[in-house]
């Protein structure tokens, strides 16, 4: 398993914040970055630059993160943008998000032209070498356990992978051991971020987020559950709104995976 973590919150729409976050995630000595496709916007025409500056830090990039709009015909021509892009600097694993949650939850006919653009952008991506996760995620359209099986059921799993957001299942009123124990053998990328748990409607419901150790997530079961798996991808910290920046919150994180479980 390889430490890595997800730099978006430095910035994805400036080189310098880019740049930058590369910086202090090197200090820290992660091993691999994600970041919101959005980034491919800045070096799709240097995919050399991107790979050079990459390595210069000793950083794999390893996730591209790509969300649905509802637009879905713009979604999947910017998805087919971005597995250009990773195909040519050599990055795996695309996140898919779908859209935003309708009010009352999502009908039938939601779930389904979830799945079937999701299969659109799979198909896409298998041309490109990379593999697509869906990665359910509170306030959209595939939040809870059921919303969740259902996609899993749907599309095949030669198709479609899955990332499992420790943070986001509880949100998601799932239990995140449960879940890991389930979906396990589809599983090939984690979001790791602690939480702890919000009950008052009036505070945002991203700020229970903390570093990792600091709220309820029990990490060493969810790990174990994965090493028996066979799982040797990367352990993503996330950490949507720092608490006090982002290089402190990396760095809290990180000593985490040293001493638990010596990444």
């Amino acid at each position: 398993m390889k430490a890595g973590i997800n730099v978006w919150t430095w910035g994805f729409r400036e080189r310098e914040a880019f740049e930058q976050a590369l910086r202090e995630v090197s200090d820290l000595r992660y091993e691999a970055v994600e970041n919101i496709s959005a980034i491919v916007d800045l070096y799709e025409d240097e995919p050399q630059v991107f790979q050079d500056l990459l390595a210069s830090h000793g950083l794999e990039f390893a996730c591209a993160y790509h969300h649905f709009s509802g637009d879905y015909e713009s979604d999947v021509a910017r998805a087919e943008r971005s597995l250009a892009f990773m195909n040519r600097v050599g990055a795996s694993i695309m996140n898919l998000q779908a859209a935003r949650r309708p009010e009352g939850g999502p009908s039938q006919e939601d779930l389904a032209v979830t799945a079937r653009n999701a299969v659109r952008i799979c198909e896409l991506a298998q041309e490109a070498g990379v593999t697509v996760c869906l990665h359910p995620h509170y306030g959209t359209i595939i939040e809870r356990a059921d919303e969740l099986a259902y996609m899993m059921d749907k599309i095949p799993a030669e198709l479609l992978s899955l990332t499992v957001d420790t943070a986001h299942t509880v949100l998601g009123e799932m239990d995140p051991v449960s879940t890991f124990a389930q979906y396990a053998d589809r599983i090939r990328y984690v979001h790791m971020k602690d939480i702890i748990p919000v009950d008052d409607p009036s505070i945002p419901w991203w700020s229970g987020f903390r570093e990792l150790g600091r709220g309820i997530i029990n990490f060493p079961a969810i790990v174990a559950i994965l090493k028996d798996a066979g799982f040797g991808g990367v352990l993503c910290v996330e950490m949507d709104r720092p608490r006090v920046c982002g290089y402190r919150s990396a760095a809290i994180s990180r000593q985490y995976l040293l001493e638990e479980f010596g990444l």
